[in-house]
């Protein structure tokens, strides 16, 4: 929810929204993306945005949305996309040392958007989305993956959840 004290972050993260879109495009002109550079990029931009002490969990949201339309435009597939969002956003956010839970519920929720937006079945993108983020979680320790999982797990905005992969950190 906006409110008055983040409406900056929130035109700030609008303005990366199309910063992604335009990045993910032009490299998709150039030369294939992949999923792990979705990743890069979107980890990439939430630690630039938190290096200059911009909230990267109201960015995070729009960044996922910027990065799927783009990424799905250029004929990757959604899934993946999404799954690569989730990751990047959970590893980014701890890069900063912010709320990964919090990073990984807006990186769905943003996937969801999205979605639902461009066409793209909203229940398979936010389960991937949501199996990426716990991968990323995983990457970084037991408590992430279980703040994380609590945090995308069940139905968000209307859409149920369904992590496919489990994740354990051995």
């Amino acid at each position: 929810m906006a409110n008055a004290a983040n409406q900056p972050d929130i035109e700030v993260a609008k303005t990366v929204k199309g910063t992604v879109l335009g990045v993910i495009r032009g490299i998709g002109e150039v030369t294939t993306v992949t999923v792990g550079v979705t990743s890069d990029i979107i980890r990439s931009v939430i630690k630039g945005i938190g290096e200059v002490g911009g909230e990267v969990t109201v960015a995070i949201r729009y960044v996922a949305e910027g990065a799927l339309e783009a990424s799905t435009g250029i004929g990757i597939k959604a899934e993946d996309t999404a799954f690569s969002i989730g990751k990047g956003a959970v590893k980014g956010t701890a890069d900063v040392g912010g709320d990964v839970a919090v990073a990984a519920r807006n990186a769905v929720e943003g996937v969801i958007d999205s979605a639902k937006r461009i066409g793209v079945k909203a229940e398979d993108a936010a389960s991937a989305a949501a199996s990426g983020a716990i991968e990323g979680a995983g990457e970084i320790g037991e408590s992430a993956v279980k703040a994380v999982t609590e945090a995308v797990s069940g139905t968000i905005s209307g859409v149920e959840i369904v992590v496919k992969t489990p994740f354990k950190k051995e």
